[in-house]
């Protein structure tokens, strides 16, 4: 059986559920248990346990903070990636002769002849003028 990995986020929220537990445990001792048996000399500091809900609830933001700009951060990426890609594709439909736009066609049959164009793309008047 394959073990699950535990992440930050995971075991933030899970520190976080547990001193909300805690919080809950300590409100009804205080309220309910200590009301109802008369005992007042007992008292619960709970201090320590706000400052933790405050640093686990910032550190818990921050790394929702962090998880939101990488998703944004690759997402710019990819579609910079798209866009060279689009870029690179229609400046590959131009003549070598002459730079004006050929269609994916003539682009299609000058590549598919190497012997005759070299590798290289050329528009339809160009294309008359190269001999074999």
């Amino acid at each position: 059986m394959k073990s699950k990995k535990l992440t930050i986020s995971t075991f933030l929220a899970s520190a976080l559920g547990l001193i909300v537990i805690l919080k809950a445990f300590i409100y009804v001792l205080k309220h309910f248990v200590f009301q109802t048996t008369g005992e007042n000399s007992l008292k619960v500091d709970e201090s320590d346990l706000n400052i933790a809900f405050v640093v686990v609830v910032v550190l818990l933001l921050i790394r929702i903070s962090y998880v939101i700009v990488k998703h944004r951060i690759v997402r710019a990426r990819q579609t910079q990636h798209i866009n060279t890609f689009v870029e690179a594709k229609v400046e590959s439909f131009v003549c070598a002769e002459c730079g004006k736009k050929v269609s994916e066609k003539v682009r299609e049959y000058c590549l598919e002849r190497p012997n005759k164009f070299a590798g290289q793309v050329y528009c339809y008047d160009h294309q008359k003028m190269i001999k074999l």
